[in-house]
Order: C-alpha cells, then sequence, then structure tokens
C-alpha cells in the first residue's frame, strides 16, 4: 500500500504528462488533416468528375456495415433492399398481398395505381 505522499507524487507526475501531451497535441493541430498516398511521382494524376443523376437523393452514410444489427434506431430516412421484423420478410409480404388482391379480382389497373403512389419522389443512392 502507498502512503499519501508517494501517491500525490506519482499523480502530479502523471497529471504533468497528461498535460504535456496535451499541450504538444494542440500544438501541432492546425485543423488540417493531409493524407498521401505511396506511388512514384512520374504517375500522371487525373481527376474524374462524376454527373450524378437528379432523380436520386444522393446521401452520404454515417455508419454502413454489410450486416448491422441495432437494438434501437432512430432515423429520419432509411432505404432497404430487405427488410425482416421477427422473421417475417415486410417486402415479400407486401408483394404477396399485391397478388393476393390481383387473385381476388381487383384489376391490374388499380394494384399498379397502389403500387404507384407507394413510391417516393426521389429515391436514395449513396454518394459516390
Amino acid at each position: 500500500m502507498l502512503d499519501a505522499k508517494t501517491y500525490l507524487k506519482i499523480s502530479t507526475i502523471n497529471l504533468v504528462f497528461l498535460f504535456a501531451g496535451i499541450l504538444i497535441g494542440i500544438s501541432y493541430m492546425d485543423g488540417k488533416v493531409s493524407v498521401h498516398a505511396q506511388g512514384t511521382k512520374d504517375v500522371a494524376t487525373t481527376k474524374v468528375e462524376r454527373t450524378l443523376d437528379p432523380n436520386f437523393e444522393y446521401v452520404t452514410p454515417t455508419i454502413t456495415a454489410g450486416v448491422a444489427g441495432f437494438n434501437q434506431v432512430l432515423a429520419h430516412q432509411i432505404a432497404a433492399d430487405q427488410l425482416m421484423i421477427q422473421g417475417i420478410d415486410i417486402l415479400r409480404l407486401d408483394e404477396n398481398i399485391l397478388n393476393l388482391l390481383r387473385a381476388k379480382g381487383v384489376s391490374l389497373a388499380e394494384t399498379q395505381k397502389a403500387v404507384d403512389e407507394a413510391k417516393v419522389a426521389k429515391p436514395l443512392r449513396l454518394r459516390p
């Protein structure tokens, strides 16, 4: 067990190193981050301009993962190719409901109208 004087000395040394690290970090920080790729100097670099399709809303996600599981998701917009809740594929369920309505005698024009009214004006697409 350490006595109070030794503990105070060690704590003071730790605080001095902490503040020295903070001051060094602040002195080297200029607000800009530069990344330089490794390569030869004789390689020509060309900038490629991409034109974005105005029919889509381009978004930049803050979190990306191949497979992600979250306990709670609070979002303004979500776009997905597959939506599963308690083992039921909701998108497939909607498609089967439309097929059932069609089999029960609802006209193709009415079901197509329901599908067209459900489409969003500008689908989401990841920013290149």
